[in-house]
């Protein structure tokens, strides 16, 4: 057990290495996204090797940041990159989780959701335009709840 959580972790470096290694001969400027490499690299091969998952975090985190310096050239026209990568970065919390233990915590797919839609210029649109409409978001709950509970009141149930 400890030789194959050995050989995931090590794979986990060389596949990493390899990466900011191939990312620094393309020679673009990657000072930032380097160090968020490495340093979610070595968090990711600590939570592979000890099964902890408060390692995932940060490396999820500082693996999402790096894809969005590595992408802020390319997609600069298509959307937020940082917000997406980052994003995607907490999406990988849970994924890596899931695939490494068979089961994850769902929170970090709240925020990976909310940072990946957003991040999207088509939807950054559509989210300014209810922030700048929120107490009709109110409203609208509002009156769900009411009609729920009426619902409820005509059906007996409590709940």
């Amino acid at each position: 057990m400890a030789a194959r959580r050995q050989r995931l972790a090590t794979g986990v470096v060389l596949i990493v290495a390899g990466l900011v290694l191939f990312a620094l001969q393309q020679g673009r400027g990657l000072g930032e996204a380097t160090v968020f490499l490495v340093l979610g690299a070595a968090f990711l091969a600590a939570y592979v090797y000890r099964k902890v998952y408060g390692l995932l975090v940060p490396a999820g985190i500082m693996l999402g940041l790096a894809l969005g310096r590595l992408a802020a050239e390319p997609l600069s026209t298509v959307g937020d990159p940082g917000r997406l990568g980052l994003g995607i970065g907490f999406l990988l919390i849970w994924g890596i989780a899931k695939l490494y233990q068979g089961e994850s915590h769902w929170w970090p797919l709240v925020p990976g959701a909310i940072l990946v839609v957003t991040a999207l210029p088509m939807t950054r649109h559509l989210v300014d335009g209810l922030l700048d409409r929120w107490p009709l978001i109110l409203v609208v709950i509002g009156v769900i709840l009411v009609f729920t509970g009426m619902a409820a009141g005509r059906s007996g149930r409590t709940s």
